[in-house]
């Protein structure tokens, strides 16, 4: 078993979903649930939404330099 965070806007790069892993997560935002589903040379995955809740973590990761949720150094 092997965990991984991924995230379709994420701060670093390397966390973002491929082709396989971002169909899976559309669901996921649809159903606001778990999904499973299998992919290839992977295996079943199981993919739940995180919600970044706390105002610390927030803030923290929409005033990151790298955040992508950021318009002209402006945290969103």
């Amino acid at each position: 078993m092997s965990l991984y965070l991924g995230s379709d806007e994420p701060i670093n790069k390397s966390n973002l979903f491929d082709a396989a892993q971002m169909a899976t997560f559309e669901e996921v935002k649809a159903s606001g649930g778990l999904v499973f589903s299998a992919i290839e040379g992977v295996g079943v995955v199981g993919m739940f939404p995180d919600f970044a809740s706390a105002g610390p973590c927030v803030s923290c990761h929409n005033e990151h330099d790298d955040s992508p949720k950021t318009i002209g150094g402006w945290a969103m």
